[in-house]
């Protein structure tokens, strides 16, 4: 009977000892993701500054129920200092928890690791600034056609820049291994799939497929020509494509991919946080 409850004792030590060390490298999986978003490899500090407008509206709900005394005006000033106090306390955190199960899913700790140290590299932190505003810039440069499609016109053609072949060839490299377009087409399925539900879903779908279409064929076209109004230098592309090698990339990329494929999981989980933090404060 002692050597039982012995061996009972030694499987509850081991079995502790395990739920600690998961529960210490989900912590520091968790702090490597925040690092990850804050050093901007990710969109996601661009998608909470747009989800801001709908935690707005949450917290002036919330402070409405709690301060009647308040005129609209007071309670949309304290509505936004609270939603700021998250931003900065709290958003990355909650952020971080929403995109875990996809990147830990894709990711080992250790390649983890050396994918937050090169994103926090001086040299990462230019170049990937200087793309991250061709992108954005790019996306911009493609609405005049996505709206000349929803009236039913035919979007101009874009004509690409001139370069050397040296450049182009390099270019074509570097986009290719960012998964540009695997993204858009994931992208595609998880809005249709959204689409079925709504009213004249076969023609939303088409309209749908006709513009990532139009969006496939010619986002390539803007970035190139992004790059090279932008500065993006032979050596900085050379030095993208080398950070597409890293094991950690290639599962990043599909991270992203899953996350799209969940989409409106993948949204209420960066939605939820706000709402939990909320019921926490004073106010």
């Amino acid at each position: 009977m002692k050597r039982m409850n012995y061996l009972l004792s030694v499987c509850l030590m081991v079995c502790l000892a395990v739920a600690t060390n998961a529960s210490a490298q989900n912590e520091q999986y968790k702090d490597l993701i925040v690092r990850m978003i804050k050093a901007g490899v990710t969109s996601n500090t661009a998608s909470a500054e747009n989800m801001k407008p709908a935690f707005i509206q949450m917290a002036t709900e919330a402070v409405g129920k709690k301060h009647s005394e308040m005129n609209e005006a007071q309670k949309g000033a304290l509505a936004t200092e609270l939603v700021e106090r998250y931003m900065q306390k709290q958003a990355f955190e909650d952020m971080a928890v929403a995109m875990m199960p996809y990147f830990e899913k894709n990711i080992s700790l250790e390649n983890m690791k050396a994918y937050v140290e090169v994103a926090e590299n001086e040299r990462f932190q230019d170049v990937n600034k200087r793309m991250t505003a061709i992108s954005e810039t790019a996306a911009m440069e493609l609405m005049p056609g996505i709206m000349a499609m929803a009236e039913g016109k035919t979007p101009e053609t874009i004509a690409a820049a001139k370069c050397s072949d040296s450049y182009k060839k390099l270019f074509k490299n570097y986009y290719e291994k960012s998964s540009g377009d695997k993204i858009i087409d994931q992208l595609t399925t998880s809005i249709s799939a959204l689409m079925q539900q709504a009213k004249d879903a076969e023609k939303g779908a088409a309209m749908l497929n006709s513009m990532m279409n139009y969006l496939k064929n010619n986002f390539e076209t803007i970035m190139l020509n992004g790059c090279i109004k932008g500065g993006i230098t032979e050596d900085d592309l050379k030095y993208f494509v080398g950070i597409t090698e890293m094991p950690a990339y290639s599962g990043a990329m599909a991270a992203v991919q899953e996350m799209l494929g969940d989409i409106m999981g993948f949204s209420m989980k960066l939605m939820g946080g706000f709402p939990t933090w909320l019921e926490g404060q004073e106010y």
